[in-house]
């Protein structure tokens, strides 16, 4: 009865990711930044739902949509943030 021969191949390493290391303080001064533009987006969406609130009182659609703005301002926000945490390696 013939023998089968295992015949091992040298395993392949992957050679380490090139990754660019930030600071705390490079990251800090990112979150600023994401910070300032949050706010900025939010206080424009906001004088928008004010003026569809005081022009069309029973607009619905006008109306959700100034919400769903706001709703992606800080949903675009708080995936900036998480990356950030992610890169300190926080989550």
């Amino acid at each position: 009865m013939p023998s089968a021969q295992v015949i091992q191949f040298p395993s392949f390493q992957k050679p380490p990711s090139l990754q660019v290391v930030k600071s705390a303080a490079e990251i800090g001064v990112e979150a600023l930044v994401i910070t300032s533009q949050t706010q900025t987006d939010v206080c424009f969406a906001r004088d928008d739902l004010r003026e569809m609130i005081k022009i069309f009182p029973d607009n619905h659609a006008a109306i959700a949509n100034r919400i769903y703005a706001l709703r992606e301002t800080f949903d675009d926000a708080q995936t900036a943030f998480t990356k950030l945490l992610q890169q300190m390696g926080r989550t």
